[in-house]
């Protein structure tokens, strides 16, 4: 029998602050926004934010701040360097952050209900990814942009106390505004469509706020949200809500935080790259041959053998392997013109060779169980990489303390905010304790907001 999934959210939307999340699901709330913060800072000067920036000044009213820029704006910033972490098949903490700050500019919003809505849009986002058998990516789909909408409608319902009846109208007002092409991957595209998703769930939360209505069984229904996007695999819409059994999602799946600056499919060849690097630091000249193994998924999205620019790079098995292999890091300096456009990259790269692997992990759709490099040198051998299952920042093999707070400083150093970062990091840490978040600096430091 169909659930009245639609109406089911919206209850647990409007009742997420008589149940909140535990302490575990508010650390994991807590340090993604955290970690989006920082990404987002990093992000806020490159070039698509800034003529996205341009174009929102034609349209501004200087009268008052534009949360709907804003939210457009940071969801941008914080995906345009693909350093923002990844949980649920997408980029949830990007989309629902910058939704979730915009508001949070014309209604007061605590830290605390901040991060429970956070969890409340990421609770949202878990049960519409789970309700599918096959990945978005599969039908060409960019799940952040599909799912995104949605879920940022979810949390920004939270925050502002909708009732389940104006919750449940969010979400069907949000479900009309998913979109998102992978074929606009290594392309500026890709970041606006974290950004436009923000902005569309705000919106949607704001409309119904307002008392605009849609579908209140739009989800479910036989050609609602679940069907008409994947026709030819059908949606669970008979499960009930996984919260009434559970503890909240965040604190049971917590998102990966990314320790390189690229599209995720390629974390794990890069350890193993990473790993190699004191075995062929004295005899890369040898280098004849370089397998990259990874599964035909990920081999697909990063399609670009022979990148152009920095955006490409990212979305590039053989650059990532061969910056890697020679540098024994890849940060966001090595995808920065010289850095990239070395010739010995360029060497390395023309060596590599795709073999695409056949088995599947059984527990992550679209992954290899595995991913390896083989290099083979001109005098004959071959060395083979450790198998890489889980990347560096997964929640099987997380970043430590120290580690996350050095990738925070570098990013707002590479986005240019230099003075105070060490007291930023440390406040942000009781951002639960805050009684109002437009006090925190990011207001003033993203180009719509200047």
């Amino acid at each position: 029998m169909t659930i009245m999934l639609t109406r089911e959210l919206g209850d647990m939307i409007a009742s997420a602050h008589q149940i909140p999340p535990g302490d575990d699901a508010l650390h994991y709330a807590r340090r993604d926004l955290i970690d989006t913060l920082a990404v987002m800072l990093a992000g806020r000067n490159e070039d698509t934010v800034i003529r996205l920036a341009q174009t929102q000044r034609l349209l501004a009213d200087a009268a008052s701040p534009d949360i709907l820029a804003f939210a457009l704006q940071a969801g941008t910033a914080a995906h345009v360097l693909d350093y923002d972490n990844v949980a649920l098949g997408g980029h949830p903490a990007a989309v629902l952050i910058p939704a979730l700050l915009a508001l949070a500019r014309r209604f007061p919003l605590s830290g605390r209900a901040l991060l429970i809505a956070y969890a409340t849009g990421y609770e949202a986002w878990g049960e519409l990814r789970r309700r599918h058998p096959v990945l978005a990516h599969a039908a060409g789909w960019h799940p952040s942009g599909l799912i995104g909408p949605i879920a940022a409608a979810a949390a920004c319902a939270s925050a502002l106390k909708l009732d389940a009846v104006k919750a449940r109208h969010a979400l069907a007002i949000a479900a009309s505004q998913s979109a998102g092409l992978m074929a606009n991957f290594g392309t500026p595209v890709k970041a606006l469509h974290i950004g436009f998703a923000a902005k569309a769930g705000l919106f949607a939360a704001l409309l119904a706020r307002q008392g605009i209505t849609g579908n209140d069984a739009i989800l479910e229904q036989d050609n609602g949200w679940l069907t008409t996007w994947s026709p030819h695999h059908p949606a669970d819409r008979t499960t009930a809500l996984a919260l009434r059994q559970e503890d909240w999602l965040l604190a049971r799946q917590p998102a990966a935080i990314k320790y390189y600056p690229v599209c995720y499919a390629a974390h794990r060849i890069v350890d193993a790259a990473r790993q190699l690097y004191s075995h062929t630091a004295e005899r890369r000249a040898d280098i004849v041959r370089i397998r990259l193994m990874t599964s035909q998924r990920h081999s697909d999205i990063l399609r670009f053998r022979e990148p152009t620019d920095r955006t490409q790079s990212a979305f590039s098995l053989e650059f990532v392997a061969a910056s890697a292999l020679i540098d024994s890091e890849l940060t966001l300096r090595s995808l920065q013109g010289e850095k990239r456009e070395r010739a010995e990259v360029g060497r390395l790269m023309a060596c590599c060779e795709r073999i695409a692997i056949a088995e599947s992990d059984p527990g992550r759709e679209g992954f290899a169980p595995e991913d390896r490099i083989e290099i083979v040198f001109r005098q004959g051998d071959t060395l083979f990489s450790p198998p890489v299952r889980y990347a560096t920042g997964d929640t099987r093999s997380p970043l430590s303390a120290e580690q996350l707070r050095e990738k925070f400083i570098e990013c707002l150093h590479w986005g240019g905010v230099t003075e105070n970062t060490h007291t930023l990091w440390t406040s942000l840490q009781n951002i639960a304790q805050l009684s109002c978040i437009d006090e925190l600096d990011i207001y003033r430091l993203l180009p719509c907001c200047k």
